[in-house]
């Protein structure tokens, strides 16, 4: 499964491979062989151009809310238009009531507040594998 996390924190990109790589392993363990391969990028518009470029590359898309260059809801607005059919997480530690509405409006996946909980994400991964 490739898994683009377009967030300005390096160390959130870092977080995701670590937790995915410990699923992974699992997978293998259980026989399902299961592989995730995490792309870390930490600019909005770098991110967009990357998903642009192919957007059938990424079944999963993690965004932040706030970074350089692009905002996740921006992103967002840009995939639902040109029909991206993966699963979208955006997490944010500056998360509004009106944010959550126009997101959950574009049918993001998921509306993870920060900081991260990593039980949370392996529940996610977990069911979509």
């Amino acid at each position: 499964m490739n898994i683009l996390c377009a967030d300005d924190d390096p160390w959130t990109g870092a977080l995701y491979q670590q937790i995915l790589a410990k699923l992974a392993a699992e997978s293998r363990h259980l026989a399902r062989g299961i592989e995730y391969v995490v792309c870390s990028i930490t600019d909005g518009q770098a991110a967009w151009d990357l998903l642009e470029s192919d957007l059938e590359r990424f079944e999963v898309v993690i965004l932040d809310q706030v970074m350089p260059g692009m905002t996740g809801l921006e992103i967002v607005t840009r995939l639902r238009g040109n029909h991206y059919r993966g699963r979208i997480i955006v997490q944010s530690a500056f998360m509004t009531y009106e944010l959550m509405q126009q997101l959950k409006e574009l049918d993001v996946t998921e509306i993870l507040h920060k900081p991260i909980h990593v039980p949370t994400v392996v529940d996610l991964f977990s069911s979509a594998a």
